[in-house]
């Protein structure tokens, strides 16, 4: 399963490494009984990986404004720090604001 994931580097059958990674493995068995745990896991770099398809495509929000001193693996490695701070970091309001973006990219 590990291998799978392809956290450590993606490549293709033709050995070129991948753009991004989209495989988000999951052990089932460790959430039963917890269907909230499981979805948290589950949708846990979709965020990321979102961030990352739009960065690629140079597609950015209208109200898109540079913030001096900061780029994107600032961002991540600040988000890296909240979690280890604050133990669990992603809550229901950040499932909701998943699903919010989800509904957005794919139904309007």
């Amino acid at each position: 399963m590990e291998e799978l994931d392809g956290d450590e580097g993606l490549v293709d059958s033709y050995g070129r490494k991948a753009q991004r990674d989209l495989v988000q493995f999951v052990e089932f068995n460790k959430f039963q009984g917890s269907q909230y745990a499981l979805a948290n896991e589950v949708l846990k770099e979709l965020p990321d990986q979102i961030v990352e398809y739009y960065l690629l495509k140079r597609i950015f929000p209208n109200d898109y404004q540079i913030q001096a001193g900061i780029n994107y693996m600032d961002f991540v490695k600040q988000k890296q720090i909240k979690e280890d701070k604050n133990g669990e970091f992603l809550g229901i309001f950040f499932l909701i604001f998943v699903g919010i973006i989800i509904y957005c990219v794919f139904f309007q």
